[in-house]
């Protein structure tokens, strides 16, 4: 069913890119995640790819939450590289993509990396490390060890808390909307909880003392 602009805009709103390079998956994850197919000659993507898809999940507490999720695929040769830093500005998950299969794939992980750092300027962004062809398993060279060291590097050189990890398969549908639904859920805890007072980020720990506070400057 279509929705119209009123409706779209009364759910919270989270804009993810899918970025990495060419042939590590990111059009099928794309696909798997609006259309729930795998298209094996899927060709590659000359454009960048948008759409708006309705992100259902529970919470903490069991209750089922939405947000409206604005989804884009990109194209990972190099000559486009510049075009896609535009759209790092105020994006709130980067999903960054390698092939388990292909070590170049991984180490170009630090260069996208970079690029987002210096381009992007929400403080409060996510950012997701995902490796895919997990199906390939007499082929995987990447190992989680490798994965997991690269994150704790650039947790300390960046000073960044929301660095995750997973491993799917786009061929065999393993983990992708579980993977999906686990990075909407974290983006929209973390707009739920962040107060900015003040420029001051309060989280959900200090709520109670915030409300105190502001009861006692109205009387």
């Amino acid at each position: 069913m279509l929705m119209n602009n009123n409706e779209i805009n009364s759910y919270k709103q989270c804009k993810i890119i899918i970025i990495g390079d060419c042939k590590v998956g990111k059009s099928n994850f794309f696909l798997r995640i609006t259309k729930k197919i795998f298209n094996e000659n899927y060709k590659q993507s000359i454009e960048i790819q948008q759409v708006k898809i309705l992100q259902s999940f529970k919470d903490h507490q069991g209750f089922i939450k939405k947000m409206m999720v604005n989804l884009y695929d990109t194209f990972g040769q190099e000559r486009y590289r510049n075009l896609i830093n535009n759209y790092y500005k105020n994006v709130d998950g980067i999903i960054f993509m390698y092939d388990v299969t292909d070590q170049k794939s991984f180490e170009n992980i630090k260069n996208w990396f970079d690029d987002v750092v210096q381009f992007n300027s929400n403080k409060n962004c996510c950012f997701f490390i995902i490796g895919n062809k997990i199906d390939l398993k007499d082929k995987i060279i990447i190992e989680k060890e490798e994965v997991l060291k690269l994150i704790d590097e650039y947790k300390n050189k960046y000073k960044i808390d929301n660095l995750i990890f997973n491993e799917i398969s786009c061929k065999e549908n393993i983990n992708v909307e579980e993977t999906f639904q686990s990075l909407c859920k974290i983006i929209y805890n973390k707009k739920q909880i962040n107060i900015n007072d003040e420029n001051k980020i309060i989280h959900i720990t200090d709520l109670n003392h915030y409300k105190k506070k502001k009861k006692k400057c109205r009387s």
